[in-house]
Parts: C-alpha cells; structure tokens; sequence
C-alpha cells in the first residue's frame, strides 16, 4: 500500500467498481459519486446518484456502464427497491426501473 489523492468527501458502505478503462467509480452514501484515476491518483467528482444509498451492489456491465441497485437510506429505516445505470462516457446516472423487493441489509 501506499498513499494517493484524498476523496472529496467521507463515506460509508460505499462501493468502489473498476471501469473498462481502469478508473474506480467510488459511489456511496455522499454525492456526488467520484472518480479514482490510477494513472494521476486523484479524486474527481462525477454524476449524483438519484439517491444517496449504502450497502448497495455495483455491477460493471459489458457495455461499460455500472448498474446500481438497491441498498438503504443509511439509517436502517428505509430499503430501496430502486435502481441507477452511471454512464462513464456522459458521467451522469439514469434511472433503471426497480426490483420486485428491496434488498435485505
């Protein structure tokens, strides 16, 4: 290990998920979600997720975009059943439909 650029912003049951081009989209709880670069190591902001969530997944798909889906409030009290497509090349979030029941935590 060795040390790099700082975040923006501390977070909690954030999830960091290598992009096909080898930056790690950091997303979680505080927003925006941010951007790690290897090459630089630095931090840069990037799209806001709809919803500010922890404990969610992050699933890089073929085409390169990361689905986000599910995850809680932060507090407990509220699970989201609802899901969030980031795209690396406009780096803005879309929403993505919902799932049948929110994810257990």
């Amino acid at each position: 290990f060795s040390p790099t650029g700082s975040m923006a912003a501390g977070r909690v049951g954030h999830i960091a998920t290598r992009l096909s081009d080898g930056r790690v989209l950091i997303t979680g709880y505080a927003n925006p979600a941010e951007l790690y670069d290897p090459a630089t190591g630095t931090f840069s902001a990037t799209g806001s997720m709809a919803t500010g969530r922890v404990s969610h997944t992050a699933t890089l798909l073929p085409d390169g975009r990361v689905l986000i889906a599910c995850g809680t409030a932060g507090n407990a009290l509220a699970d989201f059943d609802s899901a969030e497509l980031y795209d690396p090349a406009s780096g803005t979030f879309s929403p993505a439909g919902s799932l049948a029941t929110p994810n257990p935590h």
